[in-house]
């Protein structure tokens, strides 16, 4: 699947999906913070990076629209396979996001402690691993590499990123 960012202007960015049967998804983040771009980016560095396939980018991959995440998303999760991935995956990107725009880090094991609770109760018996700071610090960098690349793209212009694939490195 092929995500696109398009900046286009200093306070809107158009979100889109386009799966591989040609189907597409998307939006538009309408809010002037940069929030969401950064939080959809989050998702990219999360699901990628931790292989998983049942959050928020491997939903809409399945088939699912950006506006099934509005209202409920959480109780439709517990319909999926993998459906603690999708939580995980939220919680972790909503956490990273954060994390960027506040500057204060969560240590490890408030991380850890944080997604278990969350993820409790999901059927299938999805076991939550625990992330280590070295992982955590991986996730950050990644996504503040992804955010200078954002920053660097054009009013006008799009960020493409293909899904699962590994994010495209700048030279």
């Amino acid at each position: 699947m092929q995500l696109r960012l398009k900046k286009k202007s200093e306070t809107e960015t158009a979100f889109t999906c386009v799966r591989a049967d040609g189907t597409w998804t998307g939006a538009s983040l309408g809010r002037g913070d940069g929030y969401f771009p950064a939080h959809d980016l989050a998702h990219y560095v999360v699901e990628t990076s931790l292989g998983l396939t049942g959050g928020f980018l491997g939903l809409l991959d399945r088939g699912w629209d950006v506006a099934d995440f509005e209202v409920g998303a959480v109780t439709r999760f517990r319909t999926e396979p993998d459906g603690a991935q999708a939580v995980l995956a939220e919680h972790l990107a909503g956490g990273l996001s954060a994390e960027m725009f506040s500057g204060n880090c969560i240590p490890a094991d408030e991380w850890n402690r944080v997604l278990q609770e969350a993820c409790a109760g999901f059927p299938g018996g999805t076991e939550i691993p625990a992330c280590s700071e070295e992982q955590l610090d991986g996730l950050r960098a990644e996504l503040r590499r992804l955010l200078d690349v954002w920053e660097r793209v054009p009013y006008g212009e799009t960020l493409e990123l293909q899904f699962p694939s590994p994010a495209p490195r700048s030279s």
